[in-house]
């Protein structure tokens, strides 16, 4: 089971770098996601623990839309 009184105890600079770096990589899947011609919103569910596996297992595998344009 999940503690979150654990997470409401951490230091506030220690939770404002947490939301600093899930900024920051959902702002690098968005790139990717656009760059190779899939939506943008997939960048979301790479925040998903388990999930983002299974994506980027499917963007190595699937066609890109990008490089049908071509």
């Amino acid at each position: 089971m999940i503690d979150l009184q654990a997470a409401v105890d951490l230091p506030p600079a220690v939770l404002l770098l947490i939301a600093a770096v899930v900024a920051y990589s959902t702002y690098l899947y968005v790139r990717i996601a656009r760059r190779v011609g899939f939506s943008p919103w997939w960048a979301l569910a790479m925040q998903v623990p388990m999930l983002n596996l299974l994506l980027i297992w499917l963007f190595a595998f699937t066609p890109w839309p990008a490089a049908k344009r071509d």
